[in-house]
Protein backbone atom coordinates (compact mmCIF):
# COMPACT_ATOMS: atom_id res chain seq x y z
CA UNK A 1 0.00 0.00 0.00
CA UNK A 2 2.63 2.53 0.85
CA UNK A 3 4.62 1.42 -2.47
CA UNK A 4 1.41 2.82 -4.11
CA UNK A 5 0.54 5.83 -2.28
CA UNK A 6 4.29 6.42 -3.16
CA UNK A 7 3.92 5.82 -6.93
CA UNK A 8 1.33 8.53 -6.56
CA UNK A 9 2.79 10.91 -5.19
CA UNK A 10 5.55 11.51 -7.80
CA UNK A 11 4.83 14.01 -10.58
CA UNK A 12 6.03 11.29 -13.29
CA UNK A 13 3.63 8.87 -12.39
CA UNK A 14 1.32 7.59 -15.03
CA UNK A 15 -1.07 6.43 -12.22
CA UNK A 16 -3.93 8.37 -11.66
CA UNK A 17 -5.76 6.03 -9.27
CA UNK A 18 -6.78 3.12 -7.77
CA UNK A 19 -9.32 1.06 -5.54
CA UNK A 20 -8.19 -0.69 -2.20
CA UNK A 21 -11.71 -2.33 -1.54
CA UNK A 22 -11.28 -4.73 1.17
CA UNK A 23 -7.43 -3.72 1.56
CA UNK A 24 -7.46 -4.39 5.55
CA UNK A 25 -6.00 -7.53 6.69
CA UNK A 26 -2.44 -7.96 8.46
CA UNK A 27 -0.68 -6.71 10.83
CA UNK A 28 -1.66 -3.60 12.62
CA UNK A 29 1.15 -1.69 13.62
CA UNK A 30 5.01 -2.14 13.25
CA UNK A 31 5.39 -3.73 16.38
CA UNK A 32 2.57 -6.76 15.34
CA UNK A 33 4.30 -7.03 11.99
CA UNK A 34 7.91 -7.00 13.62
CA UNK A 35 6.58 -9.69 16.20
CA UNK A 36 5.26 -11.54 12.85
CA UNK A 37 8.67 -11.69 11.27
CA UNK A 38 7.76 -9.19 9.13
CA UNK A 39 10.41 -6.66 8.26
CA UNK A 40 9.13 -2.97 7.99
CA UNK A 41 10.91 0.42 6.56
CA UNK A 42 10.21 3.45 8.29
CA UNK A 43 11.06 6.77 6.02
CA UNK A 44 11.46 8.90 9.06
CA UNK A 45 13.73 6.53 11.10
CA UNK A 46 15.24 4.13 8.36
CA UNK A 47 17.69 2.33 10.76
CA UNK A 48 16.68 -0.91 12.38
CA UNK A 49 17.93 -4.23 11.99
CA UNK A 50 16.52 -6.25 8.67
CA UNK A 51 15.50 -9.60 8.27
CA UNK A 52 14.88 -10.76 4.96
CA UNK A 53 14.49 -14.00 2.91
CA UNK A 54 15.45 -12.23 -0.84
CA UNK A 55 13.03 -14.74 -2.24
CA UNK A 56 10.18 -12.78 -1.37
CA UNK A 57 9.78 -9.93 -3.73
CA UNK A 58 8.23 -7.34 -0.42
CA UNK A 59 11.92 -8.18 1.02
CA UNK A 60 14.10 -7.26 -2.57
CA UNK A 61 12.19 -4.22 -2.73
CA UNK A 62 12.87 -3.11 0.96
CA UNK A 63 16.57 -4.04 0.37
CA UNK A 64 16.52 -1.92 -2.69
CA UNK A 65 15.00 1.05 -0.57
CA UNK A 66 18.06 0.65 2.13
CA UNK A 67 20.51 0.96 -1.47
CA UNK A 68 18.58 3.81 -2.36
CA UNK A 69 18.14 5.85 1.34
CA UNK A 70 21.88 4.98 1.83
CA UNK A 71 22.82 5.97 -1.63
CA UNK A 72 20.99 9.80 -0.98
CA UNK A 73 22.91 10.24 1.92
CA UNK A 74 25.92 9.40 0.19
CA UNK A 75 26.71 6.91 3.11
CA UNK A 76 29.45 4.54 1.88
CA UNK A 77 27.47 0.55 1.52
CA UNK A 78 30.05 -0.66 3.85
CA UNK A 79 29.23 1.42 6.88
CA UNK A 80 25.04 1.76 6.25
CA UNK A 81 25.09 -1.88 6.18
CA UNK A 82 26.47 -4.56 9.32
CA UNK A 83 26.04 -7.38 7.89
CA UNK A 84 25.29 -10.04 10.87
CA UNK A 85 24.07 -13.56 8.63
CA UNK A 86 24.16 -14.26 5.30
CA UNK A 87 23.30 -17.34 3.83
CA UNK A 88 25.00 -17.55 1.15
CA UNK A 89 27.66 -14.88 1.75
CA UNK A 90 26.72 -11.95 0.73
CA UNK A 91 27.81 -9.28 -1.57
CA UNK A 92 26.49 -6.12 -1.73
CA UNK A 93 24.41 -5.26 -4.76
CA UNK A 94 25.34 -3.40 -8.20
CA UNK A 95 24.06 -0.86 -9.81
CA UNK A 96 22.77 -1.52 -13.55
CA UNK A 97 20.65 1.08 -15.41
CA UNK A 98 19.66 2.90 -12.31
CA UNK A 99 18.63 -0.25 -10.63
CA UNK A 100 19.90 -2.25 -7.64
CA UNK A 101 20.46 -5.65 -8.84
CA UNK A 102 20.02 -7.24 -5.64
CA UNK A 103 19.95 -11.27 -5.62
CA UNK A 104 16.58 -13.28 -5.57
CA UNK A 105 17.65 -15.99 -3.20
CA UNK A 106 18.89 -16.14 0.27
CA UNK A 107 18.64 -15.00 4.06
CA UNK A 108 20.37 -11.98 4.83
CA UNK A 109 20.13 -10.01 8.62
CA UNK A 110 21.97 -6.89 8.49
CA UNK A 111 21.58 -4.00 10.68
CA UNK A 112 21.15 -0.22 8.43
CA UNK A 113 21.95 2.86 9.81
CA UNK A 114 22.86 6.67 7.91
CA UNK A 115 21.28 8.35 11.23
CA UNK A 116 24.98 9.64 11.79
CA UNK A 117 25.28 11.06 8.07
CA UNK A 118 21.64 12.24 8.38
CA UNK A 119 22.69 14.58 11.69
CA UNK A 120 25.84 15.49 10.24
CA UNK A 121 24.53 16.65 7.22
CA UNK A 122 21.81 19.01 8.76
Amino acid sequence: MRSLLRLLSRKENALKHFQSDGCYQGATGMLDAEAEGCSVYSFTNPGSRYVLDLSRPYHRSLLRILYKTAEATKMPLDKAFEIVEANPPYQHASKSSGLWQVPTSGRLVCNFSVEAQIQSSL
